[in-house]
């Protein structure tokens, strides 16, 4: 997915506000301002991929402020809620019901809404209270299926606190299909990393790290076969919309931003899950 104009102020607000969870002095703020900036003038162009642009300039503020994991209270925060919330579903999922199936998708796609630090975004108190809402694009049908009929899944992970949710999902689809999650090696915003995800994994699953290139994953990340791919969040959209798929992908995320909106054809606050394949 290419920029919009909203894309410019949001990189410089996510920057600011990663550059005050770092503890960062005013001198190396200022610094990491001036060269955010500069990223931008070099940069930002009709062709740029926001989740590229981002990527840079955290790694260079990571470098700059000496902290390589600024998000890590707002991890912290997102994992209290999660929890939380998973302590109030004590419903037994059935396997091989289509309709719990369901019923786990939107809590995924839902608990991508634990997500503080989007421009103009802001978290419900309800984000994961019953009864979910409908999914405004929803393709759990097809994804379904699809899932049936696999043999091995990819499922991509995003942030913490709502791959908790994701993590039950991914079990679930391991009784149809071998499914190998994945996970950065580095955080760079609020990440799933191998320093979360280590001590987390139920024992059907398998673990791909990866090295980021992007805020979201990359088409080049993937080392095996996949049938299909299940891609949590906006970055991974960003990311994977660049060229056609290599397999089919679901993109399961809340809309949160107006970029994203108009890519998906959603509004902002919904829910969607959109299946991709090769044309």
């Amino acid at each position: 997915m290419k920029v919009k104009a909203d894309c410019a102020s949001c990189l410089m607000n996510r920057a600011l506000s990663a550059l005050e969870k770092s503890g960062a002095d005013e001198l190396t703020k200022f610094t990491v301002v001036k060269q955010v900036i500069t990223n931008l003038n070099e940069a930002f162009n009709e062709e740029a991929v926001p989740a590229k642009l981002e990527y840079v300039d955290m790694q260079m503020l990571k470098s700059k402020t000496g902290n390589d994991d600024p998000y890590v209270q707002v991890k912290q925060k997102a994992n209290v809620i999660a929890k939380s919330a998973l302590k109030s579903i004590t419903k037994k999922f059935d396997r091989n019901s289509e309709g719990d199936f369901g019923e786990l998708v939107r809590l995924s796609i839902a608990a991508n809404g634990l997500e503080f630090d989007v421009q103009g975004y802001t978290v419900s108190d309800r984000l994961l209270s019953s009864p979910l809402p409908p999914l405004v694009i929803d393709h759990t049908h097809q994804l379904w299926e699809d899932l049936n009929k696999a043999t091995r899944v990819a499922f991509v992970l995003d942030n913490v606190g709502e791959h908790l949710f994701d993590l039950k999902l991914a079990e679930f689809m391991s009784y149809h299909a071998d499914v190998e999650v994945f996970a950065k090696k580095i955080p760079l915003l609020n990440d799933v990393t191998e320093r979360e995800l280590a001590s987390e994994m139920p024992e059907r699953l398998s673990a791909a790290y990866y090295e980021p290139k992007a805020i979201g994953i990359t088409w080049e990340n993937f080392e095996h076969e996949y049938d299909f791919v299940y891609a949590k969040g906006m970055a991974n959209y960003e990311t994977l919309t660049e060229g056609e798929p290599i397999v089919p992908v679901y993109h399961a995320l809340m809309v949160k931003c107006r970029p994203i909106a108009l890519s998906v054809n959603a509004p902002v606050g919904s829910g969607v899950l959109i299946k991709r394949q090769h044309q």
